[in-house]
């Protein structure tokens, strides 16, 4: 039996894909990545997983359907006369799997005014590409660029660069065809806001998911000992 997993952005067209995909079963629940998986069910033959690339091996047998969405390039070329890019020349560009393919198309919008762009590799990603949790690839050129200019729908990617970067990150908004300035501020609050109540707890519980490709035992029981430190 073959079943359908998609991320939140892809279930309006689930049922579309389980029946392309001749699927006899859908994972409700949501998705946040390649590593998300589904526990391990002894009636399911294949999983197929649409919307991520592959990532590393499974115990189960999981085919992955990447999503790449073609961007109007009209609508990209007017989206980055915007003046927040002037201070900038050496330009750091990164976008999510599914706008991947718009990154070429902004180098060559960028550099026909004199910007210079610059493209990061990954060991496990694609050029350009960052997850929730790798950044490699803003890493690889973050000392010779001005800033960064995230390409996508989100502002979650973007964030973890600036967490990560002392240089700028901006957002070009493939939805609203804007660009917007991402701040750390607020997050680094949170975060100040959460490590201030941690000190004046006396017990702490760390959390481990189950799921195949986020659960990291070796990690809490690491963390575990150095909170009893």
């Amino acid at each position: 039996m073959k079943m359908i997993q998609v991320p939140d952005g892809l279930k309006r067209r689930v049922l579309e894909i389980a029946d392309n995909e001749k699927a006899e079963a859908v994972w409700c629940e949501s998705c946040y990545g390649a590593c998300d998986l589904p526990p391990k069910i002894p009636e399911i033959d294949e999983i197929i997983h649409f919307g991520h690339n592959k990532l590393a091996d499974s115990e189960q047998k999981v085919r992955y359907v990447e999503m790449r969405n073609h961007v109007d390039e009209a609508r990209l070329r007017e989206a980055l006369n915007d003046p927040k890019l002037d201070k900038y020349q050496k330009i750091g560009l990164l976008s999510s799997l599914q706008f991947l393919d718009s990154l070429k198309v902004v180098k060559d919008i960028l550099e026909r005014k004199d910007k210079k762009c610059f493209i990061g590799k990954s060991e496990k990603l694609y050029p350009g590409q960052i997850l929730g949790c790798n950044i490699d690839a803003a890493r690889e050129v973050e000392k010779l660029v001005d800033c960064f200019l995230f390409v996508g729908s989100g502002k979650f990617h973007p964030l973890g660069v600036a967490l990560y970067s002392e240089k700028p990150v901006l957002w070009l908004d493939v939805e609203k065809w804007k660009i917007e300035e991402v701040s750390r501020d607020r997050a680094l609050r949170a975060q100040l806001a959460a490590m201030a109540l941690a000190r004046d707890a006396r017990r702490f519980g760390i959390l481990v998911s189950i799921k195949p490709g986020q659960f990291n035992i070796k990690r809490a029981l690491e963390i575990l000992k150095k909170i009893k430190s």
